[in-house]
């Protein structure tokens, strides 16, 4: 009898260790998703891809022709070039105001427009918000400079 009980105690410890030798094993992952972009920053970046060399053209053209440049702060309905136009509505909607007035800013910080012709190339740049058509209004300020 204490031999079956022996043998019964060692089986059930063999059951025991086996029993805690099959744990489960819980892995868990952590995966660090981008942070989505801010609008102003998604539409910089598209800005950055975009050409919008028609409009830097047209933006600049007072530094070039001093002439027309006195002209153009008279004349709000100038003509704005049809690929500015084009090239601005590549942008998406929300990025194409953001885009002028990024043409504006790049040419005052590189002094292409300089402070004679600042109100000319805001008016440009207004120009061209309210020429093309745009779906969303732009209303370019003055107090950069």
């Amino acid at each position: 009898m204490a031999k079956q009980k022996h043998i019964l105690i060692t089986v059930l410890l063999v059951i025991i260790v086996n029993a805690s030798a099959y744990r489960t094993i819980i892995t868990t992952v952590e995966i660090d998703e981008p942070k989505p972009r801010t609008r102003t920053q998604s539409c910089r970046q598209e800005v950055e891809e975009k050409d919008l060399s028609s409009c830097v053209d047209y933006i600049g053209q007072s530094r070039k022709s001093p002439v027309l440049a006195l002209q153009g702060v008279e004349n709000q309905q100038e003509q704005v070039p049809r690929q500015c136009c084009s090239q601005v509505k590549q942008l998406r909607d929300d990025c194409q105001c953001e885009g002028i007035t990024s043409v504006l800013k790049q040419q005052l910080e590189r002094e292409e427009v300089g402070r004679e012709e600042y109100k000319q190339a805001v008016q440009r740049a207004n120009n061209i918000a309210s020429s093309c058509g745009l779906s969303q209004r732009c209303q370019i300020q003055e107090p950069w400079y």
